[in-house]
């Protein structure tokens, strides 16, 4: 009887604690936020058809390279270096109002560049989804100081509110005379909401919070932050730049088939993001035999999960493509199941990487996701004249193949390194 009261003991005290409390938050607000985007963008799919859908696909990858740019990496830094010391939230806040000013110039630039080399493509649209990322990355900002803090809740309920603006107001707009345009606005609308509610929480959690622009702490954070802006730019590269590449080739069909499968994975991979951004912060202060452990914990449970998917998408892919995109989508049922195959190097690379970032070893990162980048890069331009949309799901698989494994070398030669040196 003590054994079993002994273990009720811990599991209450791991259902009240923090940890866990964010972790549920989380996993309820992704889950509602998924699946709303994924509604929205499968209406999406069926009412556009597969040319628009990729358009807007394509806009939506640009908008997400602006996205990266923009945020440059800082959030990273100011969820590390508050984890440590919350002084520093009146400090790290005057950056904020200069972020906006680099936010502002990024769209600038962008939409002139569409503009000026793709203007068949709607300009209002691209505007509203460029807005629409500088809103989210303006938001993200903000609740980096929530993560520090291990507020996530609050994030977690702003990040719902957002996705069933878009929901809503997606969906009606689709049944409009200019649906493309509609769901840019749609997106535009969540963000504006997030951002909103983000800074009214800040400031009613921190009154000390300061919003008048400061150069200097904004590039005291920039010398911080860089390796992890290369990393970050780098994994979009090997991540999304399949949908620009294709896009370019005026491939805009093949954008909506490959588009269509990877919607489904990223649905699939909420539990490994999840899981990744509440374990952040521990890593940081874990020493590294329990850091690894901690690591090991994850890849295994990533595993069990994505060799089920695998399987299931190998023996239904096309029937699930269908079921949820139409008929028109089954014919990237190939792509969809390599693809799935990503997730499977994704479940053993990911949390190493976030442990090495946690453990300031950016430099790594950053040599691994560099080359990653130039590999991508060059397998689609090998792949996607012959074999469209499969090729550039092949090109994909080929990186992260490249990633796992560079990951490991490096893992075990800190770990040799580390050991020798308590001798």
């Amino acid at each position: 009887m003590k054994k079993i009261f002994n273990l009720k003991l811990i599991l209450q005290s791991a259902i009240n604690s923090r940890w866990w409390r964010n972790l549920s938050a989380l996993t309820l607000s992704e889950i509602f936020i998924r699946l709303a985007k994924f509604i929205i963008l499968a209406i999406a799919a069926r009412e556009l058809g597969p040319e628009l859908f990729g358009v807007f696909n394509y806009l939506l990858a640009i908008a997400a390279l602006i996205a990266v740019i923009g945020d440059f990496g800082i959030n990273k830094i100011i969820t590390r270096n508050i984890a440590v010391d919350r002084s520093l939230i009146s400090i790290y806040s005057r950056s904020l109002g200069v972020q906006v000013i680099i936010i502002a110039i990024f769209i600038g630039l962008f939409s002139l560049g569409l503009y000026v080399f793709q203007p068949q493509l709607s300009l209002v649209l691209f505007i509203m989804l460029a807005l629409f990322t500088g809103l989210n990355i303006l938001g993200d900002y903000i609740w980096s100081f929530f993560r520090a803090l291990e507020l996530m809740k609050l994030e977690a309920i702003a990040k719902g509110v957002q996705a069933g603006v878009v929901l809503i107001a997606g969906g009606l707009l689709l049944i409009s005379p200019f649906p493309l345009v509609g769901l840019g606005v749609a997106y535009f609308i969540g963000a504006f909401s997030t951002a909103l509610i983000g800074l009214y929480q800040l400031r009613t959690l921190e009154r000390d919070i300061n919003l008048h622009p400061d150069l200097s702490v904004w590039r005291g954070l920039v010398g911080q932050s860089w390796p992890i802006a290369i990393v970050a730019v780098s994994a979009f590269i090997f991540n999304q730049i399949d949908s620009i590449m294709l896009g370019l080739w005026n491939l805009l069909t093949d954008v909506g088939y490959y588009n269509a499968a990877y919607k489904i994975i990223g649905g699939l991979i909420i539990p490994m993001f999840l899981l990744n951004q509440v374990l952040y912060p521990k890593f940081s202060k874990l020493d590294m035999t329990d850091g690894i452990a901690l690591v090991r914990k994850n890849i295994l449970a990533n595993l069990v999960m994505y060799s089920v998917a695998l399987i299931f998408v190998g023996a239904f892919g096309k029937e699930i493509l269908e079921l949820f995109f139409g008929a028109e989508y089954g014919i990237a049922k190939d792509a969809f199941f390599v693809l799935t195959a990503v997730l499977l190097l994704t479940a053993l690379s990911f949390p190493v990487s976030n442990w090495l970032i946690a453990k300031d070893y950016l430099k790594v990162n950053l040599f691994i996701s560099v080359f990653a980048a130039m590999l991508n890069i060059t397998t689609n331009y090998i792949l996607i004249p012959q074999f469209g949309y499969l090729g550039a799901a092949i090109a994909t698989y080929v990186t992260y193949v490249f990633i796992t494994l560079a990951y490991y070398v490096v893992v075990f030669i800190i770990r040799r390194k580390t050991l020798s040196g308590l001798y």
